[in-house]
């Protein structure tokens, strides 16, 4: 049961369909199921229907007060317990990725790489404030962090802003190479496509966002992408 979690998130909880809300009340029931006693392998199935993505990843991953809301009217699942639980599962996947928790500054959270209901469970338990979306970039480059990707996973608050972009620009004096993703986890029209061929911008969290951040990543992703 506990492997069907991201099957049940990728296949149609962000379809904008009318499942969308007993799919969020079906994913409540089953992330209860995997961090319920005795099933401390069920996190490690989590991670099979995660992307492997290329090179050193950063996931910047918004805890602020409005990814407290509720997915659904009648569920208990919020926004962050969703993005905490991807993170975990990602890290988990991906040896050289790094998770940063932000509100309108960054947040300690010290995390292993094994444990995945564990890790997410630690994430979704972080309160922020408001939502400043250039502070895990300023925390980067104050560390001159070396890095291929960066993910952020947000509430609508992600897309870059030009305080982000000139951080992401002295990200990429460093790294060259580098690419930014910003993903929307609440689904929503006409926020998807390119801000430039650096940086890409996707609205909600299926299979097809993160089949396109990978090809994104891989540079197989058309220039001229956008939602129809």
């Amino acid at each position: 049961m506990a492997n069907n979690i991201f099957k049940l998130v990728l296949g149609k909880l962000f379809s904008l369909s009318e499942t969308r809300e007993q799919a969020a009340l079906d994913l409540a029931a089953e992330m209860r199921y995997a961090q319920s006693p005795g099933l401390r392998g069920a996190g490690e199935m989590l991670g099979r229907d995660v992307p492997r993505l290329p090179g050193k990843l950063y996931l910047l991953v918004d805890v602020s007060g409005s990814m407290q809301d509720a997915m659904a009217q009648r569920g208990d699942v919020r926004y962050l317990d969703l993005a905490a639980l991807f993170a975990a599962a990602t890290l988990k996947r991906n040896s050289a990725a790094e998770v940063v928790a932000y509100s309108d500054e960054v947040i300690e959270c010290t995390l292993g790489r094994e444990d995945v209901m564990g890790n997410a469970q630690k994430l979704a338990n972080l309160e922020g404030g408001g939502t400043k979306c250039v502070t895990p970039l300023k925390a980067l480059n104050k560390r001159w962090a070396r890095g291929d990707l960066v993910v952020y996973i947000s509430d609508n608050q992600g897309r870059p802003n030009a305080a982000t972009l000139a951080e992401w620009d002295r990200f990429k004096s460093r790294n060259k190479r580098a690419k930014l993703a910003c993903i929307d986890i609440q689904p929503r029209v006409g926020v998807q496509g390119n801000e430039r061929e650096d940086v890409l911008c996707l609205s909600g969290f299926g299979a097809e966002q993160f089949d396109r951040v990978v090809r994104f990543a891989e540079g197989r992703l058309e220039p001229a992408y956008s939602a129809a």
